[in-house]
Protein backbone atom coordinates (compact mmCIF):
# COMPACT_ATOMS: atom_id res chain seq x y z
CA UNK A 1 0.00 0.00 0.00
CA UNK A 2 2.97 2.28 1.06
CA UNK A 3 4.49 1.73 -2.44
CA UNK A 4 1.24 2.69 -4.03
CA UNK A 5 0.53 5.37 -2.56
CA UNK A 6 4.48 6.78 -2.80
CA UNK A 7 4.78 6.11 -6.93
CA UNK A 8 1.02 8.14 -7.26
CA UNK A 9 2.34 11.08 -4.96
CA UNK A 10 5.46 11.00 -7.05
CA UNK A 11 3.74 10.68 -10.34
CA UNK A 12 1.15 14.06 -9.20
CA UNK A 13 4.35 15.36 -8.06
CA UNK A 14 5.76 14.99 -11.89
CA UNK A 15 2.76 16.04 -13.12
CA UNK A 16 2.61 19.23 -11.42
CA UNK A 17 5.72 20.58 -12.09
CA UNK A 18 5.16 19.81 -15.70
CA UNK A 19 2.67 22.45 -15.75
CA UNK A 20 4.03 24.85 -13.41
CA UNK A 21 7.10 24.96 -15.80
CA UNK A 22 4.85 25.04 -19.08
CA UNK A 23 3.09 27.25 -17.84
CA UNK A 24 5.98 29.76 -16.98
CA UNK A 25 7.20 29.25 -20.29
CA UNK A 26 3.65 30.11 -22.19
CA UNK A 27 4.20 33.47 -20.06
CA UNK A 28 7.73 33.90 -20.90
CA UNK A 29 6.50 33.71 -24.62
CA UNK A 30 3.84 35.81 -23.97
CA UNK A 31 6.27 38.76 -22.14
CA UNK A 32 9.10 37.81 -24.77
CA UNK A 33 6.67 38.60 -27.62
CA UNK A 34 5.27 41.71 -26.25
CA UNK A 35 9.03 43.23 -25.90
CA UNK A 36 9.92 42.43 -29.13
CA UNK A 37 6.75 43.54 -31.09
CA UNK A 38 6.93 46.96 -29.28
CA UNK A 39 9.42 48.28 -31.39
CA UNK A 40 9.71 48.38 -35.68
CA UNK A 41 13.10 47.28 -35.31
CA UNK A 42 14.98 43.93 -34.79
CA UNK A 43 15.78 43.69 -31.26
CA UNK A 44 19.69 42.41 -30.35
CA UNK A 45 22.82 42.95 -31.91
CA UNK A 46 22.40 40.76 -34.42
CA UNK A 47 19.03 41.71 -35.58
CA UNK A 48 19.78 43.57 -39.32
CA UNK A 49 22.32 40.30 -39.61
CA UNK A 50 19.32 37.81 -39.44
CA UNK A 51 17.47 40.44 -41.48
CA UNK A 52 20.42 40.16 -44.19
CA UNK A 53 20.75 36.17 -44.02
CA UNK A 54 16.82 35.05 -44.15
CA UNK A 55 16.22 38.05 -46.75
CA UNK A 56 19.22 36.38 -49.06
CA UNK A 57 17.72 33.01 -48.31
CA UNK A 58 14.38 33.96 -49.18
CA UNK A 59 15.61 35.85 -52.66
CA UNK A 60 18.46 33.46 -54.20
CA UNK A 61 17.91 30.04 -51.14
CA UNK A 62 21.77 31.28 -50.76
CA UNK A 63 22.94 32.14 -47.84
CA UNK A 64 24.79 36.29 -48.07
CA UNK A 65 27.26 34.78 -45.62
CA UNK A 66 28.76 31.29 -44.49
CA UNK A 67 27.32 30.45 -40.97
CA UNK A 68 25.48 27.66 -39.25
CA UNK A 69 22.05 27.51 -41.25
CA UNK A 70 19.36 26.42 -39.11
CA UNK A 71 19.38 29.67 -37.27
CA UNK A 72 18.55 30.88 -39.98
CA UNK A 73 15.93 28.75 -41.92
CA UNK A 74 14.13 28.52 -38.89
CA UNK A 75 13.14 32.33 -38.90
CA UNK A 76 12.55 32.03 -42.61
CA UNK A 77 9.98 29.36 -42.65
CA UNK A 78 8.12 31.88 -40.15
CA UNK A 79 8.81 34.73 -42.37
CA UNK A 80 7.10 32.26 -44.91
CA UNK A 81 4.24 31.87 -42.93
CA UNK A 82 3.57 35.01 -41.48
CA UNK A 83 4.17 37.24 -44.48
CA UNK A 84 6.84 39.39 -43.35
CA UNK A 85 10.67 39.02 -42.90
CA UNK A 86 10.73 41.80 -39.62
CA UNK A 87 8.31 39.95 -38.30
CA UNK A 88 9.39 36.06 -39.11
CA UNK A 89 12.79 36.46 -37.49
CA UNK A 90 11.08 37.99 -34.81
CA UNK A 91 8.58 35.23 -33.63
CA UNK A 92 11.85 32.84 -34.60
CA UNK A 93 13.88 33.94 -32.18
CA UNK A 94 11.20 33.85 -29.78
CA UNK A 95 10.55 30.66 -30.29
CA UNK A 96 13.96 29.22 -30.50
CA UNK A 97 15.15 30.70 -27.35
CA UNK A 98 12.11 29.42 -25.50
CA UNK A 99 12.01 26.02 -26.75
CA UNK A 100 15.82 25.73 -25.89
CA UNK A 101 14.73 27.18 -22.46
CA UNK A 102 11.55 24.90 -22.14
CA UNK A 103 14.18 21.76 -22.57
CA UNK A 104 16.66 22.87 -19.95
CA UNK A 105 14.02 23.80 -17.28
CA UNK A 106 12.21 20.55 -18.06
CA UNK A 107 15.43 18.52 -17.97
CA UNK A 108 16.99 19.76 -15.16
CA UNK A 109 13.66 19.71 -13.32
CA UNK A 110 12.28 16.44 -13.76
CA UNK A 111 15.07 14.56 -13.69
Amino acid sequence: MYAVLAHLFARKRIVTEFIIITVLVVLLTYIYLLKEFSTPLLYGIDGPYYYIQVSSILASAQMKYLDPPLSFYIPKAYSILLGDVIAGIKVGSVIMTLLATYAILSSEVLN
